[in-house]
């Protein structure tokens, strides 16, 4: 979704457009409130949920730490 502004003579005003669709699909005013609503109801689904993070070791360290690990064992 991305938000386009329009303005014409009786003001500006947005509304959320889908990227993905040729015409850019019919659009829906007043973005934010949709926008607001979707996270109102989503906390409302999975607010007691436990947070969970992913996390990726970077490329170099990944590198050293069976490097290190491979020396601790031959010591």
């Amino acid at each position: 979704m991305t938000v386009q502004v329009t303005t014409n003579r009786c003001g500006e005003y947005q509304y959320p457009r889908c990227r993905k669709c040729k015409s850019g699909g019919l659009g829906a005013p007043h973005p934010m409130q949709v926008y607001e609503r979707l996270v109102a109801d989503v906390l409302k689904v999975l607010g007691d949920e436990e947070v969970q993070v992913r996390e990726y070791a970077q490329g170099a360290e990944a590198g050293k730490e069976p490097k290190s690990l491979e020396e601790s064992i031959a010591h």
